[in-house]
């Protein structure tokens, strides 16, 4: 018995050909990582619960699978979502006089689209180990067969009985062969490779037989076999589903077909591989086989260019010509459609190759001919991943309003397509300038920030064809500060400041401009002209480190109408900046600010500012007329840099505010703050949303106020300690019934706590506050430690507590979480829990979209990581 291979484009895709199943010796196996190829497992995927009733209303697939294959496969970032559906029913099965049943079109379907998605009855491997037990190799041969059928038996067993019998419906072709078992014989018939999705999350599968596996599905195991075939199936690990989609347009009516076997192999070796199934192939392909054989030889003996590596080293090497892949591209393009082997994967990427050789080439229309073609194709079955067919509705109306034209795909497909690759490198080296992704690439925001071989580069770029390309720039930002624009030699300074002078004075589109500058760049030739010239500005963040006239002045000549202002002082020039202010009154919506002192006097309200960011140290405003200067606020954010230092002047700074009850926000949504903050700012009007920063001890009596006075749904809290700040606000919490609850604790580097058991405590303290907390539909907790955390000893002495920390924490059991979760919590949708060492997560357990929990535990011993992930 032969196992046939069919090897399919340069990204590759193996499908082990429904033959004969292999039986075969185990060989050099022993060295590969993570699975274990002498123990099989059975499991159900996905999990079901804890009563055994399923979470999943697509089904439950039975697999049969090596030992560690199973927490890969639920690693997979979004496992398991929902089997996605088409728009609009799509097939039919009828029956077909002398062959059996069959798909049929039940509608016009285009290329790409969806046809049929389900989750398989059955998941399994295919290479089952021979009977160490006897020495004939017959005997050996037919007791590794009942050993597959008393597991593929032990699987259908798992089932329920409505999927049970429908795998035993199944066509068994092979129901006359005496040695071959009836479950075995369903297997070999109907099941469809699965090897490609499990090596991409498990690369350490062989591949050999030990690396197959098949599924098999109710519905798709009904669709026959063409050399001709207008559909390709392939299992997906995201949705866990077998699905089908169409390789080109299909016919209302029109069977649907898939191919069983290598297609680009002669008529006679195909036939002979069918011979397996029991009938004789009467396609197109077959029944004219002398001009189709020979067709399919050009197309084996064609040079692959099917690699990303081939067509960069095109791109780069001036030797070769122009159309060294654009003949063979199109050779290989006509051959396939002749033949009707649109299903191949090397179809594609002939598409996706002429589609990039034509925008290197700067031919736009042939390059979008081809790029629009496989981007389309793409989204048509990506556009169903985990989506109904009204959210998928939903979505592209979205889609479509966004995407004023396919540049913008092109652009995005381009940047996949080069994977590695710097593409503003690439347009500069290569062949005539990208002109497709040109505009894509200019109109994505684009910040340099300090790096100056950066900011030279770019400007360079762009300075080559200024009026063109910098007329393209609609988001912008660079820093540039003292010792970047002066030298004590005298020398060039670093930073390009002329160039980038430059770029912003010729970029008179530009939507959004971020900049850090101090005076010297303020007052440097040009740079005032530059920025002002501009009238078309909409969003300007200009960190000024240094107050000064000019700024002001550079900022009160802007003849744009600014909506959203980000700008700092330290209120030495305050009447200069109350002007500028007034100024912009017309327009801002969104304004981010500190060191102003707001003027108690309201001559020109902000009615259309809803956003308010205030960043000082010393807060300097009264809350009354706070309202007064901006009655429509909806979001009302504090940032107050806190140190010891200033800590007498904050305080006095916010004692003088004055406490106003509603401040005459009616539209106030979200408000941030510390507590101390809010505290003095005394408002009692309802807030839907409240971030609360508690700094020291004493907040945690005056927060449990603040939520009774604001009433807000949504809490945020940044307690310093979970069990003494919960201990306190619970209350406030239960009277309020909030119901969407996430926590933040920092635990500061050479934090020195009394024990080293304390976060252990803090996180079983979580435990008695979920069992109070029904009316939650959202809670998120996340522990963030960094540094060293000691514990001072009776000695005095302090020691290293993290090991004791560690030796706690693995004695918890995250999946007791979402026990609790379930039990007490019946509206909960959404949980996060995590605890984070120095940006690491430590462990995380997250709720599922399809219901049940996935677990994340790492474990950090002598700087070693172990990980596991299970789902409950």
């Amino acid at each position: 018995m032969s196992t046939v291979w069919l090897h399919s484009g340069g990204k590759g895709w193996l499908i082990l050909a429904s033959n004969p199943t292999p039986i075969i010796e185990p060989d050099g196996l022993e060295n590969l990582d993570h699975v274990d190829f002498n123990c099989v497992k059975l499991i159900s995927i996905p999990p079901r619960r804890s009563d055994g009733s399923p979470v999943d209303s697509d089904g439950i697939t039975e697999c049969i699978l090596y030992a560690g294959m199973r927490d890969p496969i639920f690693e997979v970032p979004g496992f398991p979502c929902r089997v996605p559906w088409p728009t609009k029913p799509a097939h039919t099965l009828e029956k077909i006089e002398g062959i059996g049943w069959g798909m049929f079109a039940k509608r016009n379907i285009k290329a790409g689209e969806l046809i049929y998605a389900e989750r398989p009855l059955l998941l399994s491997k295919v290479a089952w180990d021979p009977s160490r037990k006897c020495d004939d190799p017959q005997q050996r041969m037919k007791v590794a067969k009942v050993e597959a059928e008393h597991k593929l038996g032990e699987a259908l067993k798992r089932m329920t009985p409505d999927r049970r019998e429908a795998f035993r419906k199944l066509q068994n072709c092979h129901s006359h062969e005496v040695d071959c078992p009836q479950l075995f014989g369903i297997l070999r018939t109907n099941g469809s490779a699965a090897n490609d999705a499990l090596k991409e999350c498990i690369p350490s599968l062989p591949n050999n037989e030990y690396g197959s596996f098949k599924v098999v599905g109710e519905t798709c195991s009904r669709v026959n076999h063409s050399c001709r075939p207008n559909a390709r199936d392939h299992f997906e690990l995201q949705s866990f589903s077998l699905q089908l989609t169409a390789a080109r347009d299909i016919r209302v009516g029109e069977e649907i077909t898939i191919r069983y076997v290598n297609a680009l192999e002669s008529r006679a070796v195909r036939q002979a591989k069918l011979d397996a199934y029991y009938f004789i192939c009467s396609c197109r392909a077959c029944t004219n086989s002398t001009i189709s054989d020979h067709r399919r030889q050009q197309l084996a003996a064609v040079e692959p260019i099917e690699s990303v590596e081939a067509v960069v080293r095109w791109l780069n090497d001036r030797a070769l010509p122009d159309d060294h892949l654009e003949k063979k591209a199109l050779k290989l393009l006509g051959l396939l459609e002749e033949e009707g082997l649109e299903s191949l994967e090397i179809y594609w990427f002939c598409k996706q190759t002429l589609g990039i050789v034509y925008a290197a080439l700067g031919n736009e229309r042939r390059a979008l001919k081809y790029l629009k073609e496989v981007i389309t194709q793409q989204e048509a079955h990506e556009r169903y991943d985990g989506m109904s067919a009204t959210e998928y509705q939903r979505h592209d109306s979205e889609q479509s309003a966004l995407r004023s034209t396919l540049v913008y795909d092109v652009f995005d497909y381009l940047m996949a397509f080069l994977e590695t690759r710097e593409l503003l490198s690439v347009m500069s080296t290569c062949r005539t300038l990208y002109n497709i992704a040109l505009r894509h690439l200019l109109r994505a925001p684009i910040q340099l920030g300090l790096d100056t071989s950066r900011q030279t580069s770019f400007c360079d770029f762009v300075l080559a064809d200024a009026q063109r390309r910098c007329s393209l720039i609609r988001r912008f930002g660079f820093y540039a500060f003292v010792d970047q624009l002066r030298t004590s030699d005298g020398a060039q300074p670093s930073c390009p400041i002329d160039k980038l002078i430059r770029v912003l004075g010729h970029s008179q589109n530009l939507r959004a401009l971020e900049i850090g500058v101090s005076d010297e760049l303020v007052t440097y030739p040009g740079f005032s002209r530059a920025l002002t010239s501009n009238h078309n500005l909409k969003s300007l963040s200009f960190w000024c480190y240094t107050d000064s006239k000019e700024t002001i002045s550079i900022l009160r000549s802007l003849q744009c109408p600014l909506v959203s202002l980000r700008v700092y002082f330290t209120a030495n020039l305050t009447p200069d900046i109350q002007a500028l202010l007034a100024h912009l009154a017309p327009y801002l919506q969104t304004l981010h600010t500190g060191g102003v002192k707001f003027p108690k006097t309201v001559s020109t309200p902000f009615t259309k500012l809803h956003t308010l960011t205030l960043r000082s140290r010393v807060m300097n405003f009264d809350a009354h007329h706070l309202a007064q200067l901006f009655p429509n606020l909806q979001s009302l954010v504090f940032e107050c840099d806190v140190n010891p230092v200033d800590k007498t002047a904050i305080d006095d700074s916010w004692k003088r505010i004055t406490p106003h009850k509603d401040a005459g926000w009616s539209r106030l949504q979200h408000i941030r703050g510390s507590v101390e903050n809010l505290h003095q700012l005394g408002l009692t009007c309802p807030v839907d949303y409240v971030e609360l920063e508690l700094n020291v001890a004493a907040d945690i009596d005056r927060a449990a106020e603040i939520l009774d006075n604001l009433r807000p749904v949504k809490l945020r809290l940044y307690p310093p300690m979970l069990h003494r700040s919960m201990t306190a606000i619970l209350p406030a919490m239960q009277r309020q019934k909030i119901s969407h609850l996430i926590l933040l604790v920092m635990m500061d580097t050479n934090l020195v706590i009394e024990s080293p058991d304390i976060v252990q405590g803090e996180i079983e303290f979580i435990f008695k506050c979920l069992k109070s907390m029904e009316w939650v539909e959202t809670f998120g907790l996340t522990i963030v430690t960094s540094g060293w955390l000691d514990f001072e000893g009776q000695d005095g002495s302090f020691h290293n507590a993290f090991d004791r920390m560690m030796a706690g924490l693995r004695s918890m059991r995250p999946k007791d979480f979402a026990a609790v979760a379930a039990e007490h919590i019946p509206r909960l949708r959404n949980l996060d829990l995590s605890i984070e060492y120095n940006s690491q997560s430590l462990w995380k357990i997250e709720r599922l979209p399809g219901g049940g929990y996935s677990l994340e535990q790492r474990m950090y011993t002598d700087r070693s990581v172990t990980s596991s992930t299970n789902c409950v």
